[in-house]
């Protein structure tokens, strides 16, 4: 604890606005105040207190300006009864990168000791063997205060220098993470944004300064962050891993993340809110097609089920009657009329009939699937392969009072195609037509001119009818393998192969097939074909006109391979 005499001089230290932060105990003694209230306490406001004279505004100045300078003021200090003293002031401020500090010395003393320091860092040039042991005393107490304010100012020049470099630090990650990193009022305005917002979303950060924040431009968000996150004005919790969506400002939309954590100040109270989003619309995309990929592949899974249910039941009946017919057959084949045998041969083709679609749609689909189905393209009038397959669909379609209409197009609608196997896809189609179109309806077939993506000439093929419909989200699913339209699904019956099957011969030939719904929901396949010639081989043109047998051709072929 420091001591002091009534020799002593009275020390007091003020920063630039006048402010005492520093005084010794004869200080503390004279004005009969305690440390606390000194301390941030105006010197001119207190000197003034005791002084016997006004301390007009020119004194208060010149307590505060960086020249040397002394004022002599007479001061009748409460702790020293009736006697007065004598006291004189000069200042300083200090330097070597310190903020300025004021320092005033009052040297106190009886009246006709009239002692003056008049350098704020004391030149004794006297002999000191004429000092009086106050201002030797004096000088030693300068000495020591000189050292602790050097020792404060090494220790506020280490502060600075470690709160540059942790700004330093804080601002080059800010700049280089790829989030955005962010600080919040109360009022939910933004006070801090980081650069990282205009790559994330276009916007400079004195653009965002002062608007609300971008994840409470949602009206939910701000319901649930009074909910859940300021419970109290005084407290609150952080959040964590909310999703919003913002727009760029390029007109795009951002699935952002964002967390934050609340920030009290120092009495303790909430402030408002600091944090760190980031850009997640790659990563919603693909959890979102991750999703899609889920559920295709449990439909897939579940068709696959139903075609295995399908199949089960499509392949078993006929093969029990097959079974069962031949084995009473053989049984009466010596005592049985020929009546009843030629029934029981009826039914095993009946049944074999039945299995062999079945059988061909698996092994058409396999050869497909493994690229290994052959083609014999021709060039012809498509038309002529539709009145093929609406003669075999006559007999089903007329019990259903159905009729058909082909529309007579001002030009040839020839196309190049397999014969039997765009048969086969006409076939399915017309067939489905005939079996779900409503009786005493028609169904039309018409042909449009159309160009490719790549400018080729196209022949398409519209087939409309007025069925049960099929729902829009199934109109693409039900040219997967197994996959049957809700609308036309039986418990037992068909397997969700004929239109798979269409769909890969079409694009063997070069074409494309799809359905849609019209406006008064009647449901249309359609299907394009080239509508230009293949350039024909010479082998393939010998062997159409009759020139050469397939045999010979595969024969000179082999040849041909042996002697390259």
């Amino acid at each position: 604890m420091e001591t002091y005499t009534h020799q002593q001089a009275a020390i007091a230290v003020t920063d630039t606005d006048g402010k005492i932060i520093y005084c010794n105990a004869v200080f503390v003694h004279l004005s009969g105040l305690n440390r606390d209230a000194i301390h941030g306490t105006l010197i001119a406001k207190l000197l003034a207190r005791y002084s016997e004279r006004f301390l007009d505004d020119n004194f208060c100045k010149d307590l505060l300006i960086h020249d040397d300078s002394t004022t002599t003021v007479v001061i009748k200090w409460p702790s020293s009864k009736e006697r007065k003293y004598t006291v004189s002031h000069s200042h300083f401020s200090s330097t070597n990168g310190f903020p300025n500090r004021v320092f005033t010395i009052l040297s106190a003393g009886p009246d006709d000791n009239k002692a003056q320091l008049t350098s704020p860092q004391p030149k004794l040039h006297l002999d000191k063997t004429a000092l009086s042991k106050e201002y030797i005393e004096t000088t030693q107490f300068l000495i020591e205060t000189n050292v602790e304010l050097r020792k404060e100012i090494r220790q506020h020049q280490l502060a600075l220098k470690a709160l540059k470099e942790s700004e330093s630090r804080f601002r080059n990650l800010t700049e280089t993470t790829s989030d955005f990193i962010w600080e919040i009022d109360k009022g939910g305005k933004y006070t801090y944004v980081s650069p990282k917002s205009q790559d994330l979303l276009g916007y400079l950060p004195e653009e965002l300064m002062n608007t609300t924040s971008l994840l409470f431009q949602d009206p939910t968000n701000v319901t649930r962050f009074i909910k859940e996150i300021e419970v109290l004005k005084t407290t609150a919790r952080g959040f964590q891993g909310w999703e919003y969506v913002v727009k760029h400002k390029n007109g795009n939309e951002v699935v952002m993340e964002s967390s934050g954590e609340p920030i009290f100040n120092s009495s303790g109270k909430l402030s408002g809110f600091r944090g760190i989003d980031r850009d997640i619309t790659e990563r919603t995309e693909y959890e979102k097609k991750l999703k899609r990929a889920k559920r295709v592949a449990e439909k897939a899974n579940e068709a696959k089920s139903e075609f295995l249910a399908n199949m089960s039941h499509e392949l078993r009946t006929p093969l029990h009657a097959i079974l069962s017919y031949s084995r009473y057959g053989e049984k009466k084949v010596d005592s049985a009329e020929r009546t009843d045998l030629r029934h029981f041969f009826h039914q095993i083709g009946v049944s074999a009939n039945r299995l062999f679609p079945l059988i061909d749609g698996l092994l058409d689909l396999s050869k497909l699937e493994a690229g290994k189905m052959n083609y014999n393209l021709i060039h012809d009038d498509i038309r002529l392969e539709i009145i093929s397959a609406i003669s075999e669909m006559r007999h089903l379609a007329d019990k259903r009072h159905i009729t058909f209409k082909i529309q007579q197009p001002e030009y040839i609608p020839s196309a190049r195609y397999d014969r039997g196997r765009i048969a086969q896809v006409i076939r399915n189609i017309l067939s489905n037509a005939v079996k779900f179109s409503r009786e005493n309806t028609e169904i039309e077939i018409g042909f449009t001119l159309e160009k490719s993506a790549q400018g080729d000439d196209l022949i398409k093929t519209t087939i409309t009818n007025s069925g049960v419909g099929i729902p829009e989200t199934e109109l693409e699913a039900i040219f997967d393998k197994f996959v049957q339209s809700s609308k036309t699904r039986t418990g037992a019956g068909g397997t969700g192969l004929g239109l798979s099957i269409c769909r890969n011969i079409i694009s063997d030939m070069q074409g494309r097939i799809w359905a849609e719904n019209t406006e008064d929901n009647r449901t249309q396949f359609h299907f394009t074909l080239p509508a230009t010639p293949a350039a024909e081989k010479i082998g393939q043109i010998l062997l159409q006109k009759g020139l050469v047998s397939r045999e010979d051709l595969e024969i000179a072929l082999r040849q041909q391979k042996i002697q390259t």
